[in-house]
């Protein structure tokens, strides 16, 4: 029975968590300990659903054809209403324990020892670590309750305690492959209503930041280059209406090239440097090597055969 104390309260958090639920689609409990593992209950709106999901142990399921790891739920109920959510939550963290993965109520968690005494589990059943009867394996399939689980995750050790495989700890597993979080559609529909309303949230609160932004930059930008503009377009017409009229004066015309006055260089060197040169192989190309090699250094000659093959020089 509820003591009238108790009742004002669970009013009191029903109207607290129904303003919360008015902008979520959840709202979370603090962190308690249920059976000496530390669980969060959450309270969905839509489908009206109460989660009971671990705060270490994880679980692997298929979302949209890909693998991903979330809280693994010990138990889930649906509610009524606010103040029923709440009373569920109350009596789940003082009076449930845990087999096999599963939080239970009073009578069925002694129903369900008494079939273990009389269907015992078998001798491989056993947690590695407490030797305890369980059903709860490691991802490479060695048995480890949940208790020495979370124990494990706790003290930063992954590694499975039979087999010593790296990353096998903190995703729960059992021998049957049934996991909570894939078996119960009301809560499948639950938590991924959450997924897209959280993703939803996020991409709005991105959006509104981003718009925020760029109206801050635009700020930044009339304060830094409005101003400016108009300071330089002030000054470009004062410097306009101040400046002088210069009439532009007729550039001089150019003095008439005098002619380059090449050094007399012996024509008969010329001609020994271009006929005993390899490259060289008709005089007109030695003339056109002279010019290219010397520029205007020299002056331009006029190279002729005779018959006999020698050449002669005519200015």
């Amino acid at each position: 029975m509820e003591t009238e104390t108790n009742t004002e309260k669970v009013s009191k958090l029903a109207e607290f968590i129904k303003k919360t639920l008015e902008n979520s689609q959840t709202y979370t409990f603090h962190t308690t300990c249920i059976d000496g593992i530390f669980c969060t209950p959450v309270l969905y709106k839509n489908p009206k659903v109460i989660n009971i999901e671990c705060v270490y142990i994880k679980c692997h399921v298929i979302k949209s054809g890909e693998t991903k790891a979330e809280k693994y739920s010990l138990y889930h109920k649906k509610y009524d209403t606010i103040e029923d959510a709440v009373r569920i939550v109350m009596r789940v963290a003082n009076h449930f324990k845990i087999i096999d993965g599963d939080l239970l109520s009073p009578n069925t968690y002694a129903a369900t020892k008494l079939e273990f005494d009389l269907m015992p589990y078998t001798e491989h059943q056993t947690c590695g670590v407490c030797l305890n009867g369980t059903l709860d394996i490691t991802l490479c399939g060695h048995h480890l309750c949940i208790h020495c689980r979370q124990k494990c995750v706790m003290a930063g050790h992954d590694n499975c305690p039979t087999c010593r495989k790296p990353n096998m700890v903190s995703i729960y597993s059992i021998e049957s492959k049934l996991i909570n979080n894939e078996c119960y559609p009301l809560l499948v529909e639950a938590m991924n209503l959450e997924y897209k309303y959280d993703a939803g949230n996020h991409y709005e609160d991105n959006t509104d930041a981003d718009d925020a932004d760029d109206a801050d930059d635009d700020d930044d930008d009339d304060d830094i280059f409005g101003d400016d503009t108009d300071d330089d377009d002030d000054e470009e017409s004062e410097d306009e209406e101040n400046q002088d009229v210069v009439v532009a004066e007729p550039e001089p015309e150019p003095e008439p090239e005098q002619e380059r006055e090449h050094p007399q260089y012996p024509r008969a060197d010329i001609l020994v440097q271009f006929s005993t040169s390899r490259i060289a192989r008709t005089f007109h190309e030695s003339r056109r090597m002279a010019i290219l090699q010397y520029d205007a250094d020299i002056p331009i000659v006029t190279y002729e055969i005779d018959r006999t093959g020698d050449p002669t020089i005519e200015p």
